[in-house]
């Protein structure tokens, strides 16, 4: 009974992953019996394994994961975009402030590990696409500077998953 609901946590989110954008809505609906706690680690276990192997749609099901998990209040290991936001947020600041001195930045990133994943860069990049438009040019140019710095501290950070730090370095 088991092996058979894992088999449909599988199935699902296989169609989930290869769902029009738009329709995961109707899919979750349609599967709404296995819409539980038990989905929602399949799919940061999924997520994970996606990532290992480098595939490119890792993130989006993290994301969606713990999107799915706040929005159903379903208790879950998956961490909420808020609290991605928020590290973000904390990083940036002490990047800043610090004029990325690593002495003040890392003990940020050691005790945040968790959070040191493809979800991390995808947040990142969302937020720099969104709020570097936005700026006037010196402004702009100031957050693209802390950005910067922030990616040469996290390429070099020796603690959390390599190919993660990478990732995220790549995208600041």
């Amino acid at each position: 009974m088991a092996d058979t609901r894992a088999d449909a946590y599988l199935k699902l989110i296989g169609n989930l992953l290869n769902a029009p954008n738009g329709e995961e809505s109707a899919i979750l609906n349609a599967n709404s019996d296995l819409v539980d706690g038990g989905l929602i680690e399949m799919m940061v276990e999924v997520a994970e394994s996606l990532a290992e192997r480098g595939e490119n749609n890792a993130g989006w099901l993290q994301n969606f994961a713990a999107q799915l998990a706040e929005a159903r209040g379903i208790s879950s290991t998956a961490t909420t975009s808020e609290e991605y936001f928020n590290l973000l947020m904390k990083l940036l600041r002490a990047t800043s402030a610090s004029d990325g001195n690593p002495e003040v930045v890392y003990p940020l990133l050691e005790a945040n590990q968790d959070k040191l994943d493809l979800i991390f860069a995808e947040v990142l990049s969302n937020w720099a696409r969104e709020t570097l438009p936005q700026q006037e040019a010196t402004a702009a140019a100031e957050i693209a500077g802390v950005i910067g710095n922030f990616g040469n501290l996290i390429r070099k950070f020796p603690l959390a998953k390599r190919r993660d730090n990478l990732e995220i370095a790549i995208v600041g």
